[in-house]
């Protein structure tokens, strides 16, 4: 995921582009369901280092990557979108820092509300990190999908989205 490559992650990902897939025999099937879910317990693995906890996923958000976050979520069930880093930042989080709408689109689409709701470390939801670093297109975009209830939400300072943006600078 580091490194972008794509054709390795589908093939470690999708269960029918790895080329042992076709194998008839039992043995090589077991042997091949094994590796599968080896992999799919990598992938949502977080950094065992005790330093930021991040999954395959907050790279491809935090690179930026589209097509690679859409091969992970296309594979991978729902529990790695709910990951959270050390920081309590979902890969929602990191996209809105990082102002990438087109990411966050595909975050709500796989991920569901739920997403717009969960707090990081200070208590503050992903429209909160879009409107403290001038993400104008993803606070727009977040705040249509979380409407007024996720407006109105406050970190641990008692700041809504709407006083982040003052604190920053803007």
């Amino acid at each position: 995921v580091r490194e972008g490559n794509l054709n390795l992650v589908k093939m470690l990902v999708d269960p029918t582009a790895h080329p042992a897939a076709n194998v008839k025999s039992e043995s090589k099937q077991a042997a091949y369901a094994r590796i599968h879910a080896e992999i799919d317990s990598l992938l949502h693995a977080q950094n065992e280092d005790g330093y930021s906890g991040t999954t395959c996923l907050h790279i491809a958000c935090h690179k930026g990557d589209v097509r690679m976050a859409s091969t992970l979520l296309r594979f991978c069930d729902k529990r790695l979108i709910l990951k959270r880093n050390l920081k309590k930042c979902s890969c929602l989080h990191i996209s809105a820092s990082h102002g990438s709408a087109e990411l966050c689109m595909l975050l709500l689409r796989y991920g569901g509300r739920e997403l717009l709701f969960l707090p990081d470390e200070w208590g503050e939801t992903a429209l909160h990190r879009a409107a403290e670093y001038g993400r104008h297109d993803v606070a727009i975009l977040l705040a249509w999908a979380g409407g007024r209830i996720l407006l109105s939400a406050t970190n641990q300072k008692g700041e809504t989205c709407l006083d982040v943006p003052s604190r920053a600078g803007w």
